[in-house]
């Protein structure tokens, strides 16, 4: 485990999204359409332009969990910083992380659950 270096700056939504979404291999069109969300909003967010609704957010960590985005072992804090990301940039997000929902989606997966 590596230390975490707190000198440096957080990590934008952006640059975290399009880490995670390249692990799974899906291009923008697929995450969107997964998450039920448009290309366009996926779009603006890996471009910095928009940010995520709670609704949508809790959609692209769903389908970053199913389609394995997130490294095994470490998908809560990677799902919190991603939320993190999202509450930091958009002064009108106010929706908590709701690590129990998370949890029991990562339940769901670890037991054979439906994998993209």
């Amino acid at each position: 485990m590596r230390a975490i270096d707190s000198s440096r700056a957080p990590e934008s939504f952006r640059s975290l999204l399009l880490r995670h979404r390249g692990r799974t291999g899906l291009i923008q069109r697929d995450l969107a359409a997964r998450a039920g969300v448009g290309l366009r909003s996926v779009q603006g967010w890996e471009a910095g332009v928009t940010l995520p609704t709670a609704d949508g957010l809790q959609a692209v960590l769903q389908v970053l969990l199913e389609a394995r985005g997130l490294n095994p072992g470490q998908e809560m804090s990677e799902a919190r910083e991603l939320w993190t990301a999202v509450e930091r940039d958009a002064p009108r997000m106010h929706t908590p992380f709701d690590s129990r929902r998370f949890a029991s989606l990562l339940q769901e997966r670890l037991e054979g659950g439906t994998v993209f």
